[in-house]
C-alpha cells in the first residue's frame, strides 16, 4: 500500500515538472484549440440557404483559389500567416505583451475553425474533402509554427518584464536577442514550407471540388 502511494507521490511530482517546464506550450495550444471550437459555434449560426458574408467570403475565396497561379496562391498564403508572425515578434520584444500574444493563436484557430466549419456543415463530403486535401496539410505546419512563435514570444516576453523589476536586476538575467531572432526565422522557414504545400495541393486538387 505504501509502495502504491509512493509511485502515485512520484508519478504526480513528474506530471507536475512536465507541465511546469512545458506550460506555455499548453497555454497557447489551449488558446489555439479555443479559437477552433469557437470558430465551428459561429458557423453554426448561419443557414445553408442564407446569403451572408460568410457564405460570400468562403465561396470567393475558393473560386479563386481553383483559378489562381501557383505563384499567386503561394503570395497569398504567405500574406495570410506572415503578419501574424510580425505581430507576435513585436508582441515578444515589449514586457507587456504576455497578455496578448496567446489571442495570436486564438485568431489563427478562429479562422481555421471557421473555414472548415462552414465546409464540413455545408458541403458534406465535399468539403471533407477539400478540407483534407487542400486546407488541412498546410493548416498543420503553419499552425505549428504560428504555436511555437507564441511560446517563444511568450517567453522572451517575460524575460523582458522579469529584467526590468527588482528581482530581474539582481539575477542579472539578459534576453538572448540573437536566439530569439533564429528561432523566429526558423518559423518563418516553416511558413514559406507552409505556403508551398498549400500552393501545390491548391494546384494538384482544388480543379476537383466545384461548390
Amino acid at each position: 500500500m505504501r509502495m502504491a502511494m509512493t509511485k502515485a507521490r512520484i508519478s504526480v511530482s513528474h506530471s507536475m515538472d512536465y507541465f511546469k517546464t512545458r506550460w506555455r506550450i499548453f497555454l497557447i495550444g489551449a488558446f489555439f484549440i479555443s479559437g477552433l471550437i469557437s470558430g465551428s459555434l459561429i458557423v453554426g449560426g448561419y443557414s445553408e440557404t442564407s446569403e451572408t458574408a460568410l457564405d460570400v467570403v468562403i465561396s470567393g475565396f475558393i473560386d479563386v483559389r481553383t483559378g489562381q497561379s501557383i505563384l499567386t496562391t503561394f503570395y497569398n498564403s504567405l500574406v495570410s500567416t506572415v503578419p501574424l508572425l510580425i505581430i507576435t515578434f513585436i508582441l515578444g520584444l515589449c514586457a507587456i505583451g504576455v497578455p496578448f500574444i496567446p489571442f495570436i493563436s486564438v485568431f489563427r484557430g478562429l479562422g481555421l475553425g471557421i473555414s472548415m466549419g462552414y465546409l464540413y456543415a455545408f458541403q458534406g463530403l465535399k468539403g471533407i474533402g477539400y478540407c483534407a486535401l487542400i486546407i488541412i496539410p498546410p493548416a498543420i505546419v503553419s499552425s505549428i509554427a504560428i504555436i511555437l512563435a507564441c511560446k517563444e514570444a511568450l517567453r522572451f516576453s517575460s524575460i523582458i518584464f522579469m529584467s526590468m523589476t527588482s528581482k530581474g536586476n539582481k539575477t542579472g538575467k539578459i534576453p538572448d536577442m540573437k536566439k530569439y531572432c533564429l528561432r523566429f526565422c526558423v518559423f518563418l522557414f516553416l511558413l514559406i514550407a507552409a505556403a508551398i504545400i498549400d500552393a501545390c495541393f491548391s494546384s494538384a486538387f482544388s480543379r476537383f471540388f466545384v461548390f
